[in-house]
């Protein structure tokens, strides 16, 4: 009976590392975007200190947000129009700009749903101006591949990452030189639909609703 005791108290103990949820941390150097059309300093996809202002005026160190993604098979980086992301999961982990030109953190030992600890996979870092509301509205608008506000959006290269076990165990780091996401990114304006494109949604609802009262 001891015997068989110990047996599952070790396969629980197995099988509560394998399943557990892993830690990793996500800071940022500064980097230099590659797109002179929309600079955003405030952001991790960066510029010099001081940095410029966007071609459409948006303002230097303006509020930007992070959501982190993992996925063990991604089948895609085309995150614009896809309904599954990509196969993308998110891992709850958020943040944003903090005071530095061209840098985005979201701290140190944070848990990721999604990611067992130990077990390599794939991550993705996607930023967006806060104007755009939160990941769950961002995250609607991008699989639909339209966005109801004007605004910016970019994601990070892949990244290859196990991650760690719970602090006070350090915590593998995702972003920054010489981590698996090391460089920024660029952000680009999302396509938000024509004024005439939302009249004609419109007058299409309202001639359906007409004929529904019809019949």
């Amino acid at each position: 009976m001891k015997k068989l005791v110990l047996t599952l108290g070790v396969v629980a103990g197995l099988a509560g590392t394998t399943f557990a949820q892993g830690y990793i941390t996500v800071t940022g150097t500064q980097q230099s975007s590659t797109n002179t059309a929309a600079v955003l300093s405030g952001a991790y996809t960066g510029g010099a200190a001081g940095g410029t202002v966007t071609a459409s005026g948006q303002a230097v160190n303006s509020a930007f947000l992070l959501e982190v993604l993992t996925a063990v098979s991604p089948n895609s980086t085309a995150l614009f129009g896809n309904a599954t992301l990509g196969g993308w999961l998110d891992t709850g982990i958020a943040g944003g700009n903090n005071g530095f030109a061209g840098r985005l953190v979201a701290g140190s030992g944070l848990q990721a749903n999604n990611a067992p600890t130990g077990s390599s996979q794939s991550w993705l870092v996607v930023s967006w101006s806060a104007n755009l509301g939160n990941w769950a509205t961002v995250s609607a608008e991008l699989a639909n591949g339209s966005f109801s506000t004007p605004g910016y959006v970019g994601w990070s290269l892949v990244g290859s990452l196990a991650a760690g076990a719970a602090p006070p165990s350090p915590s593998p780091s995702l972003t920054g030189a010489g981590n698996p996401i090391p460089t920024g990114w660029s952000m680009l304006a999302v396509p938000v639909p024509e004024p005439a494109t939302i009249a004609l949604a419109g007058l299409g609802g309202l001639s359906l609703l007409a004929l529904r009262r019809k019949k």
